[in-house]
């Protein structure tokens, strides 16, 4: 099997979507901002249920180590609170 695939947003529609989609071709390392948003993802059926890590965006050096050993990032960030 390949590398992982990390995605970042991964608890949204998006990325809910990507997991189902390749459930079981490639296992996936899912980048989250909380606690809330891991357990989304921890509640998914194998065998699309990702991998959660939870980071703080800021920190440059929490997201290079998550994504060790991953070849190919897929960044679905949306807006986080939308204002004018």
């Amino acid at each position: 099997m390949a590398s992982p695939l990390l995605v970042t947003g991964a608890n949204g529609r998006l990325g809910r979507s990507l997991a189902r989609a390749v459930a079981g071709r490639r296992a996936l390392r899912a980048l989250v901002r909380s606690e809330r948003a891991a357990a989304t993802l921890r509640a998914l059926p194998e065998p699309a249920r990702p991998e959660p890590n939870q980071v703080d965006w800021s920190d440059a050096d929490a997201l290079a180590r998550a994504g060790e050993g991953c070849a190919d990032w897929i960044h679905l960030v949306g807006i986080l609170k939308e204002t004018r």
